[in-house]
């Protein structure tokens, strides 16, 4: 029986930073896989902990902050129409190269190194049974505690259209497109962050670091039918969060020897 190809791997990208491997992307943040519609969750958490006090993942930190500068993060399914095995390999070299900023090794808010998981995983009879007595009574979490009113208020709250049609998220998302932000919310946003240092001010990866993941992504082949598929689901995408953006002249160099060099590939692979 041939293994279901529905799994997907997928970038949580930040405007306000740009992709170091992808000049013109948005950086990511964090790097996942899954299937159906886990990549819509990581909204919803966020949602549901904007007004909870608190530390908070990193992850989810960071959508806060984009929020609180009226801007928002991308949900970019990068490759589609995988087994769960080639998600989870596609899944541990992305993380791998980008690195994650709790291993100090780069920029994703990761904990885990990816590929891990054991979604679908049929259990018997036997094992339900035995993880049902493992957490009745006593010895369930939640022995003995009752919710005060206000918490179960705030849950209440929380959980309040969680659940969006995609008919009005597609009307949301095309009121939103092209959006510009008026020049008193600017103002604003600029007397805001006078004085503030970026987070990753002074820090640069490691020469030996950055080698490592030139070299991983320099390797990495792609079928055709893999790149096809990613041209054809970028294509007509449009990203509002580039309007108004200019590159720098270093930048602009940069790109132009890469789709030279890109251009020069392809008309060798025809002749």
């Amino acid at each position: 029986m041939p293994k279901s190809k529905k799994f997907y791997v997928y970038f949580l990208r930040r405007p306000d930073k740009e992709d170091p491997f992808e000049p013109g992307m948005g950086q990511p943040f964090y790097i996942g896989k899954g299937s159906n519609g886990r990549v819509d969750q990581h909204r919803v958490e966020a949602k549901s902990l904007l007004h909870s006090s608190g530390r908070k993942l990193y992850k989810v930190s960071i959508i806060h902050f984009l929020w609180k500068q009226c801007l928002d993060f991308e949900e970019s399914i990068e490759f589609e129409n995988l087994t769960e095995q080639e998600a989870h390999e596609i899944e541990s070299e992305a993380i791998l190269a980008y690195g994650r900023r709790d291993l100090k090794t780069g920029i994703l808010a990761n904990l885990t190194n990816g590929g891990e998981g054991c979604s679908g995983r049929p259990c018997s009879d036997e094992t339900k049974m035995r993880i049902s007595q493992a957490q009745a009574g006593e010895k369930s979490i939640h022995w003995g505690k009752t919710l005060s009113e206000e918490h179960r208020r705030k849950v209440g709250e929380a959980g309040r259209g969680r659940f969006v049609p995609q008919e009005q998220r597609d009307r949301k998302s095309q009121t939103l497109m092209g959006h510009l932000v008026s020049d008193e919310t600017r103002g604003r946003m600029s007397k805001a962050n006078k004085g503030r240092k970026p987070w990753n001010t002074g820090k640069h990866l490691p020469e030996e670091l950055r080698k490592r993941i030139s070299d991983k992504l320099k390797g990495r082949k792609l079928s055709e039918a893999v790149c096809k598929q990613m041209s054809e689901v970028r294509k007509g995408i449009p990203r509002p969060y580039l309007i108004g953006k200019t590159h720098s002249e270093e930048t602009k160099q940069k790109m132009r020897e890469a789709q030279t060099k890109r251009r020069l590939q392809e008309k060798e692979a025809k002749s």
